[in-house]
Formats: C-alpha cells, structure tokens, sequence
C-alpha cells in the first residue's frame, strides 16, 4: 500500500487517527529545543514504550496487516486512555462569518473530559468556540498560528475559564489538523509559588537580621550569605559563593571551628562556638558567636547547613576590659602591699645599720693604726654600707626614697654620664645612642635618674650572650592618652598629657610573658647571682616622680624600657629652642629619595632641600633603580621607604647594591625596628629613621651616616635613627 494510501486510510478510521496523534505527539516534542519540552517527550515516550513493545510505529504489510493493525489500535487506545495530559484533536474549520479560524473536535480522550467538566458526547464534532465560548483569546491566538504555519508551540498559562495553570503543546499532525496537548500544572504551580514566596520571606527576614547569615551545600561552600555576614566578614556575596565558608576564619581558630562544624551532623541540632574571623583590610578584628546546623533530604541525608553568626566583638572587647581593669587592680594592690612591707623592712634595717656604723666607726677611732682588729672593724663597715644600699634601693621601690628634685634635661645628663656606661659592659656590646635635642625639661633627682639608667642599661648588656650586640639609649617626647597609659606599669591615676622618655633597648634573650608578669617584684630576679632589687628599685623611683614604664619584650627578639616622666610646661624651655634654625646642620650633595606616599615626598624633599641638598624622588623601587643608574655617581645617599608597591624597600635595596656596592642606604619606615634589624643584620644598611620623623632627625641621621667612611651597621632603634654611635 502506498504512504498516501495509508495516509487516507488514517483520516476515515477515528482509531488510526488515534494511534497518527500519539506517534506524531512524540515525534514533534522530541523535536523541542528546551530542557523542559525535552523532558516532557522523554517521559510521553517512556509511557508509549511501558504500554508497547513497539518503539516505533511501522505500517504492516501482507497477510498480517489486519491483525498487526489491530494490536497497534489497542495499544494507541490503551495509551490514549491513560495518559494523565489532557489532550484534543481538531480539524480547522474557516468560518465566513466573520472570517476567522475555528476548530472542531475529532478526538479527546479521558483526561480531557475531567480537565473540561465535560463528557464526550458534548464536546465531539462541535466547535472550540462552541464549547470553550469564554477561552482565553491569547490561546485561540497561537492555536491560529500554529495552524497557519505549521510550527509547532509550548507555552504555560493560566486559564480563567479552566480555573488552572496549563502547560500546552500544539502542532499539527496532518494537513488540516491540530493537536492540542494540556498538562494541569496548578499544583506544580502552587507549589512553587509557596516555594517562591517562602524564599522572598526567607531573604527579607535575613535582610533585616541584625545577625549573618550563610547557606552552604554538604561541602560547606557558600550558595547564599546575607548583607550583615558580608559586613562582618568584608567579602561580598560574589566573592563568598562557591568558596568554603571556613576561609572567612582567622587562621588561629580554623582548625577549632573545622572540627566543630564537622561535628554538626552527629549532634542532630546546632552547634554554637566563639571564634574570630579574619581581619579586615583596616586591621578590625571581628569576634563571632555561631551557630550551625545541617540540612537534611527526606532520607536523612545532609544536603547542606545553615549557619548564623553573631557579632559579639563587643562583649569581648568589655571582657578583656574588665579582665585588665581586675588585673591593674590587683597590680596596684600588690606592688602598695609589697611597697609598704620594703619601706618598713629598710627602716627597721636602717636603724639597725646606724647602731652597728656607729659602734664600729666609734672603735675604729679609738684603735691605733696598726691594730689587728682594724681589718676586722673594716670589713664589717664595708659590709654594713652594702646592706645600706640594700635599703635605699628597697626605700626607692617603696617609693618613700629621699628626692632632690630640679630640673634636669634627661638628654644632657645621660651624655654627662656616657664614659660611665661605656666602662660599665662589656666591649663585646655595642652602645648607641639616640638623644633628642631640645627636649623638654622633667623635675627629678639626678642621682636616682643615673641610677635608672645603669641599672637598666646593666640588665640589658647581661641579656646579651656572649657573641655581643647591641644597646640603645634614646630620649624624646611625646603626646600620650589614656590608652596608651593603660599599657604602661603604674597606669593608675595618671593623666593624659606630654611625657619625656628615657628608652632602653637591647638586642638581647627576651623575656617570656611569666617573667614580664613578676619582673618588678622585690627579690624575684632571673639571674644566679641577682637579689631582684634593680628593677623593683627602678619601679619605686619612677613611682615617686609620677611617671610610669612601658616594656615590651619578646623571647628571643630583646627587650624595650622606656621610662616616662611628666613634662614640664613649654615655658620654661623656651630658650632652649628659640632659634633652632642657626643650629640646625646642613650638607651637601644629592640624596634620592624613594616613597610612595606623596605627601611624603613632598615634606621630605622640602626638609632635604633646607639641610642642602639636592633632591631627587621616585615613586616605588622600580622608579627608584632607573633614577639610580643614572645618577649613581653623584647620588651620596638613598632615603629609601621600606614598604611600597610593585617593588617594595627590600627588593630594592638589593639591586641597589648590585649597581654600587658601597651604597649608602637609609630604611625609612612606620613599623618598630626590632623586626626590620633582624632582617637587615649584616646587609649594609647605613641607618633607619622612623616615621615620623623631624628636621632634626633626619639632619642627624644623615649627618651621622655621611661622616662614615663605609656604609654603618643597621641601627637598633624603633624611635628613629642614630644619633651618635659609640663603641665601648
């Protein structure tokens, strides 16, 4: 039989229009271009080929038409009946008037009659219009299209007179026809609209929140994280999704927090833990109270958590508060409490010391020179007046010790006494030193300021082994709050204001946080041979002047004594820094100085300029090695900032001295020097200056390394450059 035989065989039987309609339903979706369209055929095909062994339809040919027909009838029947979509077959009927397009049923099967509320004796051979008289136009409309161009249509929809959402698939299986296939979709609908709408309240109650809030997969990768979780944490929500939440942790507490968070799904609830996360680009350090718990399938299986975190930097920062108010306190107490215990012990000693200096130096008079008992008398004097130094030193730590109070320039007195600090440690220590000019005066008694300087430059030269080192003696002013104060030993009651220091440094063992907690304490002294009486000494002085002492130690990285006494008012220094312009040194030749900061280039130049000098700046390393070659003959010194972009002070250095070896290099920087020193040691540095630094500063920094006939060793001091340098 011929293809337009069996064609024209199809359009008179209403069976074989069945069994056309469900072979041509499959063909025509499979050629569908989206996922969904896709997924529709694939689920009509995986039913067409449930119900039959046949996939696909083949006309019979020769005796065994008629009964292979048959099977095939029965089959498309079966199918036809029990497909869940709605679905009609039409005939195009143009109407004259008016002239438009309608269409007439020729097929429908069950589902349809429950989709329409009709049976099928009331719907067959009437037309679309005649039925649905209230169907929306816009489906009429594509239901013309499809019928005029043969092209088949997908589209979803919600239909008044249905009272459902559809999805609906139209194309034409033979000339003249139209099928119509209609899913009742409102259920899927509702439930992603619930759906939808559970999310916008799920997003705008985590908007709101003044907690963060995270979503991740079973993995712990971000998919969600809300406004306040991107403020505390400084990443953005691109930033966060895809990458594991745990890298948002300081590095300190993320192995803690790991094992914690791995241990959510065994507790069946959440899981609640401080930790911090990682610091911000200006330095803010966020602590965090979270909570997680995991998401489960129905199964049971964890398909991802949620977590939410709160901010309790707060509380933190008012424990610590606390913790360090509670400290200070029981601090005060202790040292009054071990202040007034050496105060009574030294005067009771001193008593005592009077009676036996007296009786001796009454028995010495009356003895003639050549008597035996002379040496005897002698020895117990001298052992008399060592334990009445023992006494003064434990009055100075009670604070009750005996003042002479004047005004003294703490920079005058510590040159004054150089030579005796020199003899004092061994040659094998290097000291330096890095006096302020025009520092203000203080009110204090000098014999005990000296003894403060010994002692803590004596402490500092022993904490250096054998191999030698170094140890810098500076002064300055400076401006400090309350803050600041808090940091300092003898805190309490101190007000704000201007303080001058006397700075001790050393390049020495360091000290542990235990020995730092007890390193005042009478008696208590690191040393085999010590009696732990300096430093306590050193406390009770500078108690009795109204100041206080800053120490910062570390194992292994050396210690820091500044000493911090109350300055006098501006007036009475007056004349001292009248006209410091006629005194300030000035050189010549050309420095190059390098710093990113503009600012900075332009007030340094500015400083260079009036010392003399010919200046020359660049921007970063780069810049800097360029000017370098080729002015490398006439340039005496390079000014050169340790922290910079593209190329930063170190790397430059370096290529610095493979163009000239001998170069002279000054590092520039904000950072404390003890690190720079350990990174520098033997490298050639000629100096240091700190930011920020003054005129006169930087006029004895470069003095200073100019006069050298070689590049100086780097200078251990985080408040500035060398002034002076002295080896003993």
């Amino acid at each position: 039989m011929s293809s337009s035989s069996r064609a024209e065989e199809r359009g008179a039987s209403a069976s074989d229009n069945i069994a056309l309609v469900c072979e041509t339903l499959v063909r025509e979706i499979l050629k569908a271009t989206t996922s969904a369209n896709a997924l529709e055929a694939g689920l009509a095909l995986a039913r067409i080929r449930q119900h039959s062994e046949l996939a696909v339809v083949t006309a019979p040919v020769g005796p065994v038409a008629t009964a292979t027909s048959s099977a095939s009838e029965q089959c498309y029947r079966l199918i036809f009946d029990s497909m869940i979509e709605g679905f009609a077959l039409f005939e195009t009927v143009l109407l004259p008037e008016p002239a438009t397009m309608d269409f007439r049923f020729l097929a429908l099967n069950p589902a349809l009659e429950r989709l329409l509320g009709l049976k099928r004796d009331e719907i067959l051979g009437r037309l679309l219009h005649a039925v649905l008289p209230q169907l929306e136009e816009r489906w009429l409309e594509r239901f013309r299209q499809v019928a005029t161009s043969g092209l088949a249509a997908f589209f979803e929809d919600h239909s008044q007179v249905l009272q459902r959402d559809a999805s609906i698939s139209v194309f034409c299986p033979a000339a003249g026809q139209l099928a119509v296939l209609i899913e009742d979709i409102s259920e899927r609908k509702r439930i992603e609209e619930e759906r939808r709408a559970s999310e916008e309240r799920f997003r705008t109650l985590t908007a709101l929140a003044p907690v963060g809030v995270f979503l991740t997969d079973a993995e712990g990768h971000c998919h969600y994280v809300n406004e306040k979780w991107q403020e505390m944490s400084g990443v953005t929500a691109s930033e966060a999704v895809g990458v594991n939440w745990l890298a948002t942790v300081h590095p300190a507490d993320r192995e803690r927090v790991a094992s914690h968070w791995k241990a959510v799904p065994a507790e069946h609830g959440v899981v609640g833990l401080e930790y911090r996360l990682q610091k911000k680009p200006d330095g803010y350090n966020t602590w965090i109270y979270g909570i997680a718990a995991p998401l489960r399938a129905a199964d049971g299986q964890v398909t991802g958590y949620i977590g939410i975190q709160l901010d309790i930097t707060n509380r933190k920062e008012a424990d610590q508060k606390r913790l360090a108010s509670e400290n200070q306190l029981q601090q005060a107490q202790k040292l009054e409490s071990l202040g007034a215990l050496a105060g009574g012990i030294a005067h009771d000693f001193n008593n005592l010391l009077m009676a036996i200096l007296g009786n001796v130096d009454l028995s010495l008079r009356e003895l003639p020179p050549q008597a035996p008992m002379r040496a005897y008398l002698s020895d117990a004097e001298k052992a008399a007046r060592r334990a009445a130094e023992l006494c003064k030193q434990m009055l100075a730590y009670s604070g009750k010790g005996r003042f002479v109070v004047e005004r003294v320039n703490l920079t005058e007195m510590i040159n004054a006494m150089a030579r005796m600090l020199e003899v004092s440690i061994s040659k094998k220590i290097v000291l330096r030193y890095q006096l302020a000019a025009n520092l203000p005066s203080v009110e204090a008694d000098v014999p005990q300021m000296q003894q403060i300087i010994m002692n803590l430059v004596g402490n500092a030269a022993e904490a250096i082994d054998v191999g030698g080192g170094f140890v810098t003696i500076s002064t300055g002013v400076m401006d400090c709050d309350s803050d600041f104060l808090n940091t300092t030993w003898l805190r309490q009651d101190l007000p704000a204001g201007t303080y001058v220091y006397i700075e001790v440094q050393d390049t020495g063992c360091g000290m542990t946080a235990e020995v730092q907690r007890r390193l005042f304490d009478p008696f208590f002294s690191t040393k085999f041979t010590g009696r732990g009486l300096g430093l306590a000494a050193v406390l009770g002085i500078v108690r009795g002047h109204k100041g206080s002492i800053k120490v910062e130690s570390a194992p292994n990285r050396g210690s820091t004594f500044r000493v911090l006494l109350p300055a006098l008012p501006v007036e009475t220094v007056k004349l001292l820094i009248n006209d410091p312009v006629k005194k300030l040194w000035h050189g010549s030749g050309t420095i190059l100085l390098v710093d990113d900061e503009e600012t900075v280039r332009t007030l340094s130049r500015q400083m260079l300029e009036r010392l003399g000098f010919n200046c020359l700046t660049a921007a970063n390393g780069i810049e800097a090695l360029r000017i370098f070659q080729a002015h490398a003959g006439e340039i005496a010194a390079v000014l050169l900032d340790l922290s910079m972009p593209r190329m930063d002070g170190e790397q430059a250095f370096y290529q610095l001295q493979q163009i000239k070896p001998d170069v002279r290099v000054i590092l520039s920087s904000g950072y404390d020097l003890p690190n720079i020193a350990q990174r520098f040691q033997g490298k050639g540095i000629a100096g240091f200056i700190h930011k920020p630094y003054e005129l006169d500063l930087l006029a004895d920094t470069l003095r200073t390394v100019l006069a050298a006939n070689t590049p100086a060793p780097l200078l251990e001091s985080a408040a500035g450059s060398t002034t002076s340098d002295t080896e003993p």
